[in-house]
């Protein structure tokens, strides 16, 4: 009896996978996936040489994994086991209650990773020096500013100990610090709950802590008029563990008065007048809603006669604060090296800009900056 069902067995399961690996033979491989924001990966090229080092078979798995047929329904599996076994991080991701989740950024991932990019930044203040304003602000993440937060002994990059050693190698005075602003407001909205950006809000009391320390003078809050315009934002963490939870709200800060903007994208020769595109609110990556989400190359003319231009090297954490440079400079050159291949001396001079903001979450910057 015992033998007849383990054959019954068998056949199911045996079955089950034909099944599953049929389907997944015939369905056509996504690009993109909207939930989760990102590209995803394409099928290897098979090389020998590829395929005897090992990388073909990594290459490969990744591949499977992307493009594994029902695959949010599989995640979404997966997290209530990991869930009901106790487990505190799923899929890179730590679930702090039942409507707060926090990326996970392991300390091997990134200290090796660390040390290079300091030398990176030390060679652009060297190539910035007498020529150009520079200023560099790097954000840490949520795990970070909510690191009491986390599950008992769970291991995290020292973003914090990065910070202070890149401002010992490279210079106190090219930094603006927002570590501190963040910590003192730490208990309002600063941080999505579902994503791994900071929000509006976030972004403001640093923008008022550069301006600070840039000889500026701040806008205060009272001068913008604060929309809410949606309630149901579900970002990039809530899609690595794809579970019910509370969506996040985003916030926009816009000024009672404001300049008429010329905004091109990608050197397209047609404008824009605003930095919020609202059609990705029916979206699902609302964030994008931010300067159109992220572009090699954006060129802003802020209609605002101060006689100053700047070049912002950035990461997406940069989308929600630019905008507030607006009352500052009267052109804004965005610059996003994942994607832009040219050279940023060419943009200096092509655009005659003067200053140069480095503006990066800690994480992205190890992971992705260039120069």
């Amino acid at each position: 009896m015992s033998l007849k069902r383990d054959r019954i067995l068998i056949i199911l399961i045996s079955g089950l996978i034909f099944l599953l690996s049929s389907i997944d033979l015939l369905t056509k491989d996504k690009l993109f996936s909207e939930s989760e924001n990102r590209i995803l990966t394409e099928k290897p090229e098979f090389l020998w040489k590829g395929f005897l080092e090992g990388a073909f078979g990594k290459q490969y798995e990744q591949y499977i994994t992307d493009q594994f047929v029902f695959r949010d329904n599989w995640i979404l599996l997966k997290t209530y086991a990991d869930i009901n076994i106790g487990k505190k991080e799923i899929n890179g991701v730590y679930r702090i209650s039942n409507n707060t989740l926090i990326e996970q950024h392991l300390p091997e991932e990134f200290e090796e990773k660390s040390e290079a990019q300091i030398k990176k930044l030390k060679e652009l203040v060297k190539w910035c020096d007498g020529n150009y304003f520079l200023s560099v602000m790097l954000v840490p993440t949520a795990d970070i500013v909510y690191s009491e937060n986390l599950p008992k002994y769970a291991p995290y990059f020292d973003q914090k100990r990065f910070l202070e050693r890149a401002r010992q190698e490279v210079g106190d005075s090219y930094f603006i610090s927002v570590e501190k602003e963040l910590e003192k407001h730490k208990n309002e909205y600063i941080y999505y709950r579902t994503d791994h950006h900071w929000t509006t809000l976030g972004a403001f009391y640093a923008y008022q802590t550069w301006a600070k320390e840039t000889g500026e003078s701040p806008l205060s809050i009272k001068r913008f008029t604060r929309e809410n315009v949606t309630d149901s934002f579900l970002g990039t963490l809530h899609a690595k563990v794809n579970i019910p939870i509370q969506p996040d709200s985003i916030e926009l800060f816009l000024l009672k008065e404001e300049e008429q903007k010329l905004i091109y994208y990608d050197f397209e020769k047609e404008a824009v007048s605003s930095f919020y595109e609202r059609k990705y609110l029916t979206k699902k990556d609302k964030y994008s809603i931010f300067l159109n989400g992220n572009h090699a190359f954006i060129e802003i003319n802020t209609g605002n006669k101060t006689g100053k231009n700047v070049v912002v090297i950035k990461d997406s954490y940069a989308n929600c604060f630019i905008p507030f440079l607006a009352e500052h400079y009267e052109n804004i050159y965005v610059v996003d090296f994942r994607y832009f291949r040219g050279d940023l001396d060419d943009i200096m001079k092509g655009y005659e800009a003067e200053d140069v903001l480095v503006l990066y979450n800690v994480v992205h910057f190890i992971e992705e900056f260039r120069f």
